[in-house]
Order: C-alpha cells, then sequence, then structure tokens
C-alpha cells in the first residue's frame, strides 16, 4: 500500500458523505444513494488529482492521454481490441479520469509530463472501500497503473 492508497481511501469516504448529504438519488435504485463506481488518486511532479469513474459525453482530455486511448477506439466507445475490456468504454475509467487532471494541471503550471512520469493508487469503489485492480483498459492506456 502506498500514499496514494491511502489518500484515495480518504476521497471516497468524503464522495460518500457528499453523496449521501445532497441525497444524489436515483430513480433506478429505488431511492438508495447513488455512488460513483470506482474512485482513484494519480500523481506526477508532486500534484495529486482524484477522479471517479463516470461515463463520458463529450469529454475533451488532454491531448497527451487522449492520443493514447485513441490507440485503442474513440473515447465513450467500447475498445476496438478484443483484448480489451469490452464492458467499459473508453475514458469511463477513474484512472483515466485522475490521469486527465494531473496532466491539465501540470500544463497550467507549465510542466510538461509524460504518462510515464504518473503514479496512480489502486482503483477503489466508495461504496464498499473495497480495492480493486486496474481494467485491461487501464492497464493498456497507462503506464505504471496499479494492478495491487
Amino acid at each position: 500500500m502506498n500514499h496514494l492508497d491511502d489518500e484515495v481511501q480518504r476521497y471516497c469516504r468524503k464522495l460518500v458523505d457528499k453523496c449521501n448529504k445532497h441525497r444524489y438519488w436515483s430513480s433506478s435504485m429505488f431511492g438508495k444513494p447513488e455512488y460513483p463506481a470506482m474512485a482513484a488518486a494519480c500523481e506526477g511532479n508532486q500534484c495529486i488529482r482524484f477522479a471517479y469513474s463516470y461515463k463520458m459525453i463529450g469529454w475533451k482530455c488532454n491531448p497527451i492521454l487522449m492520443r493514447q486511448i485513441q490507440h485503442f477506439g474513440q473515447i465513450g466507445h467500447r475498445p476496438q481490441s478484443a483484448n480489451l475490456e469490452q464492458k467499459y468504454p473508453l475514458g469511463n475509467c477513474a484512472e483515466q479520469h485522475a490521469a486527465d487532471k494531473v496532466l491539465n494541471a501540470l500544463f497550467k503550471r507549465n510542466q510538461n509530463v509524460q504518462l510515464t512520469a504518473l503514479q496512480y493508487s489502486i482503483a477503489m469503489r466508495p461504496r464498499t472501500m473495497q480495492r480493486f485492480a486496474a481494467c485491461k483498459n487501464c492497464q493498456a492506456i497507462l503506464p505504471n497503473v496499479r494492478l495491487f
């Protein structure tokens, strides 16, 4: 377990509290709070950002990350490669959103960084705090992504 794993655990607690406090309700869940499926943290050049998984609609991500994702298909669509996770559209994962946030923050600081320089937490389900290895899509797109 690394320091990012501790940080993402704290982030998950905050997400759950926010969902409960603001009563994010889903009619499909019969009145139960709707929590993000996964959360993750990413760090590069001492810049840490957190993100959760969500569906991509018109997402404009960092050009470095976009080029890497487009090797496997179109953002928001299922991957074209049979070796990847077909049930997860490209760009939906928490790790990819966290990497995008770090790359954008560093770009604003005029610091160029490559995907190979980024480090990741383990993926975590906020509702249960269960830890997960990165999916096959993230393993292919993001160097250094955590497998456990």
